[in-house]
């Protein structure tokens, strides 16, 4: 028995799952159609064929990728890996792999996400590895702290703002609240205030004030 599943990103989550699942269930051969979606994360142990439709050039995502199908199963001996992007002629065996401390591919540097070369024997180990696994090179870390704080302003809290409206609702009974929209230009902000009678407007649209910046788009109006 022959099945193929598909699976992308404008299908549900729930549809997602269910395709993964009956895949992964599914007597006979059985194949799992998808781009950039199952090569990470996924664990489907029955998984003996690959088929790599795309160019991949982090060495990092490439063997995340075919490790999907070297997981252990049994009656399992082999996965078979047909490459048609050549990720696998870049890097050589997915387990001594060859790799420069960089590369350049259409004049961006390409380099394992989470994993680097050693200097001496070009072996690929764990980017956080302090000793190559393979020849002992010790890597050089360097720390990238300063030795002195920079003292600089995160936030601008302060600044001036045009009205726009004001606007009164009542909320329930004798609440009311009342809001004021300002603008600096570029984004639309507001003054909330809550009173037990209907407050007098405060500011004519286009009076110019003083707002400072509370959280997100709310403001207090100085004067």
């Amino acid at each position: 028995e022959k099945s193929v599943f598909v699976v992308h990103s404008k299908q549900s989550l729930a549809t997602q799952d269910a395709s993964i699942d009956n895949f992964s269930k599914s007597p006979g051969r059985s194949w799992l159609v998808n781009v950039a979606l199952i090569g990470v994360g996924v664990d489907i142990p029955a998984v003996d064929a690959i088929v790599i439709l795309r160019d991949v050039s982090s060495f990092a995502l490439l063997a995340q990728i075919i490790g999907r199908g070297l997981r252990r199963f049994k009656g399992k001996v082999d996965c078979l890996v047909l490459d048609f992007g050549g990720g696998t002629s870049r890097y050589g065996f997915i387990d001594s792999p060859s790799i420069g401390d960089s590369e350049s591919r259409g004049g961006t540097k390409c380099i394992g996400d989470a994993m680097k070369a050693c200097k001496k024997c070009q072996t690929m180990t764990y980017i956080g590895a302090k000793t190559c696994c393979h020849c002992g090179y010790d890597f050089l870390f360097q720390s990238k702290l300063r030795e002195d704080s920079v003292s600089v302003q995160l936030l601008s809290r302060d600044y001036l703002a045009m009205t726009v409206e004001s606007t009164l609702i009542e909320k329930e009974g004798n609440a009311w609240r009342a809001e004021v929209f300002v603008t600096d230009g570029a984004r639309r902000m507001s003054e909330l205030s809550f009173t037990s009678k209907p407050p007098k407007p405060r500011f004519d649209p286009g009076a110019r004030v003083l707002a400072e910046r509370i959280a997100g788009s709310i403001v207090r109006i100085l004067h």
